[in-house]
């Protein structure tokens, strides 16, 4: 036998020697209706999917095999694919629903980019009623259609269309199954589409009466989001009828950023959503700022509406800056942002808009708030926000206080104007005489007078009859900026002192 012959053979009894061992492993004991479900991507589809599947396939032939007969397995396919890979996805998906990336700009530095582009097109085409779901991103093109979108979708349930710059689709959505649709950078005929469970709409303009059409077609949606989108037509002839309210007992999630004052107050006086829970409307302006007070007195409506959600804490959050107004309750919130505003007209316009949004507060949600969390620039018109929240939160029992500023001087004026009666009306009061636990962050003060009003507002309260005394304390604040004698004055006064140095 010569050398040749016995390397050959000795080879040979390796390969079978492996092919052995592999047949003995327990995992390839398996059947592979359980194995396939060891395959399956955990957080789900993403890109690198096929980088983690396809070395599977190479493990061994029993591997491959389940693999290739498992379609769920082959379920995304984008442009951005090799395309055998893409030939291969196909063959192997079978039947089974396809998730879809098409993005018009994935070959633009390939000189051959739109030929792959064409062929990946007519791969695909023919397997439209099988698409479940779509990213379609588009060119910078003059052009508006985009042919996948005329397709039958008749089984799509899931859509998202972004463009980098405006394109007008004139296409009419075939897809009968949508429940989630994503809009961003364009316009699409929203007129055919119901049934929707979340719809998000950035950088668009469909007309009121469309985009109010498509919400009572879609009495079980979930999540409503819009980012800087515009309506063409319909606000200014808007009756104020029930004609045009839309109830969804099911929206639990409303965000609005950067849509004009007067239309999101249109349109939050039409929908009556009995159960949302998230709630946030972001206006951030410029130059010249609109006026929001009708703004803010619908959105007190959902801000206060009862029951609070459940997730979040029962807390009402007041944040006053130069430039910015910010109200909330129970993480529902209203934030107005203007660097316009100026120490003349701003911080009485932020009172006013406080005043707006407290006018359709339910009185039982106010009762269920303990917390208030405030952060006042301007220090002349704290005892204003600390009366109004007095007489509109009467059970807060916690305070909280932040300022990442490094201006301290609210912080102090807080516990200065809690240390003693206030006038109110006819008569004095002590605001928030249910206040038993502060927590107060003073880690960029370096006034030491801050802390002598915190021990003052202890023993003032502790003296009071028609008050509770502070029964905890939490602290941040730099290292040593707290002598050690009153430390431990504190510790003596209240029943928990937490304090952290930094």
């Amino acid at each position: 036998m010569t050398t040749s012959h016995r390397h050959v053979n000795r080879d040979a009894e390796k390969a079978l020697e492996h092919f052995q061992r592999n047949q003995n492993l327990p995992v390839n004991t398996l059947p592979p209706e359980i194995l396939h479900l060891v395959f399956l991507p955990v957080a789900g589809f993403n890109r690198a999917h096929y980088a983690c599947l396809l070395p599977l396939r190479m493990v061994c032939k029993y591997w491959a095999e389940v693999i290739d007969n498992s379609p769920e397995l082959w379920e995304p396919i984008g442009s951005y694919h090799h395309p055998e890979l893409q030939a291969l996805i196909i063959q192997n998906s079978r039947n089974h629903p396809l998730s879809v990336e098409y993005d018009e700009t994935t070959w633009d530095d390939d000189p051959e980019g739109h030929v792959k582009m064409a062929a990946f097109s007519s791969l695909i085409k023919s397997t439209a009623t099988r698409w479940k779901a779509l990213v379609n991103r588009l060119a910078r093109s003059m052009g508006s259609d985009s042919w996948t979108l005329s397709l039958p979708l008749h089984n799509l349930r899931h859509l998202q269309i972004t463009a980098p710059s405006w394109r007008d689709l004139r296409s009419s959505l075939d897809a009968p199954k949508l429940s989630n649709l994503s809009i961003n950078g364009c316009s699409l005929d929203l007129r055919p589409l119901s049934g929707l469970q979340v719809l998000t709409l950035g950088s668009t303009n469909p007309t009121f009466c469309e985009f109010m059409a498509v919400l009572k077609a879609s009495p079980c949606l979930q999540f409503l989001s819009l980012r800087k989108t515009w309506f063409r037509t319909g606000i200014e002839q808007l009756p104020n009828s029930s004609n045009n309210k839309v109830f969804l007992p099911q929206l639990h999630g409303l965000q609005v950023y950067k849509v004009s004052a007067q239309s999101t107050h249109f349109l939050l006086e039409c929908i009556e959503a009995p159960s949302l829970e998230t709630f946030t409307v972001t206006m951030r302006y410029k130059y010249i700022a609109e006026d929001c007070t009708q703004l803010c007195e619908s959105s007190g409506r959902y801000i206060g509406a009862f029951p609070l959600p459940p997730s979040k804490e029962a807390r009402v959050s007041i944040g006053v800056t130069e430039q910015q107004f910010k109200f909330g309750v129970g993480g529902r919130t209203v934030v107005i942002r203007s660097p316009a505003w100026t120490r003349d007209d701003g911080p009485q316009r932020k009172l006013e808009y406080l005043a707006s949004a407290l006018k359709r507060l339910d009185h039982r949600a106010c009762e269920e708030v303990r917390i208030l969390e405030l952060d006042c620039w301007d220090e002349g018109r704290v005892p204003e926000y600390l009366r109004i929240v007095h007489s509109r939160f009467p059970r807060i029992d916690k305070i909280v206080l932040r300022d990442a500023r490094a201006v301290e001087t609210q912080i102090g004026a807080v516990f200065q104007y809690l240390s003693s009666p206030s006038q109110m009306e006819l008569t004095e009061e002590w605001l928030l005489p249910k206040l038993k636990k502060i927590e107060a962050d003073i880690c960029i003060s370096t006034d030491t007078g801050v802390v002598e009003r915190i021990v003052y507002l202890i023993k003032a309260r502790k003296a009071a009859e028609q008050t509770e005394e502070i029964t905890e304390l939490k602290i941040s604040c730099a290292a040593g900026a707290i002598e050690p004698g009153t430390l431990e004055m504190i510790r003596q006064y209240v029943m928990l002192f937490d304090l952290t140095e930094v």
